[in-house]
């Protein structure tokens, strides 16, 4: 997997956060300087969000020039996605530490700062079929599918995803207060139902994936194919469980 430049050096402390003050069997540790590094994340990761997504856009006018920069553009652009939920993601191990404990467990997974995410709820099961079909077009063989459809096809996914993100954003955000509060509450709540909220919060609220949906765009007509630089998000389809 391509990690992101910036972003990928504050897994370090992401990790160290959990090994050294989380799993310490000191109190002050693990309840006070554990939280108070997951609240010092929060805008760490904004300001490298924010420097990888000015770097993936620097990425994406290169690409009009050489198109092996789009993959990496996407990569860098992925971070901006992600700014919301990581920090939903830390203010909950602030509010429960406990959570970034997780083992073996989905959550465990997709909130691991140096994994891809599956974006979205709704947009995340319509993912796979669009882009099977989209690929499909892309191959084709009659030049007007393969030079006009699959651009058009292209072009409405994207007003499609537009809207789904939308909602998702919305049942992102209407989850968030009961995640935080369910954190916040029930110091040992990570039954798979608690799970399964901070999860769908966490998915929903990464409307900024859109510009990853832009990116795939531009690669479709610049190269009039997307056989050769498969979306972000057809790899996290086959990586992630539903």
């Amino acid at each position: 997997m391509c990690e992101a430049l910036c972003s990928k050096y504050i897994i370090n402390s992401y990790d160290w956060i959990k090994k050294e003050l989380v799993e310490s069997d000191s109190i002050v540790k693990k309840h006070i300087l554990a939280r108070l590094g997951y609240v010092g994340l929060i805008p760490v990761h904004i300001i490298c969000a924010a420097i990888d997504t000015i770097i993936g856009l620097g990425a994406l006018l290169v690409s009009i020039f050489h198109s092996d920069a789009i993959e990496f553009s996407a990569h860098q652009l992925d971070q901006f996605a992600k700014i919301i939920s990581y920090a939903h993601l830390n203010l909950l191990n602030f509010l429960n530490p406990e959570i970034s404990t997780l083992k073996n467990s989905k959550l465990d997974k997709e909130y691991s700062p140096n994994r891809d995410s599956a974006y979205g709820i709704i947009t995340f099961k319509l993912t796979k079929p669009i882009y099977k079909y989209e690929e499909a077009l892309a191959d084709s063989d009659n030049c007007l599918v393969n030079y006009v459809g699959s651009p058009l096809f292209g072009a409405l996914r994207i007003v499609l995803f537009v809207a789904t993100r939308s909602i998702d954003l919305l049942i992102g955000l209407s989850l968030i207060p009961f995640s935080l509060l369910i954190a916040a509450t029930n110091i040992k709540c990570l039954n798979e139902k608690c799970i399964k909220l901070h999860r769908s919060a966490f998915r929903g609220v990464q409307i900024g994936a859109i510009a990853m949906d832009f990116v795939f765009f531009i690669y479709l007509i610049k190269e009039k194919t997307c056989k050769q630089t498969p979306h972000p998000e057809i790899e996290v389809e086959q990586n992630h469980d539903n």
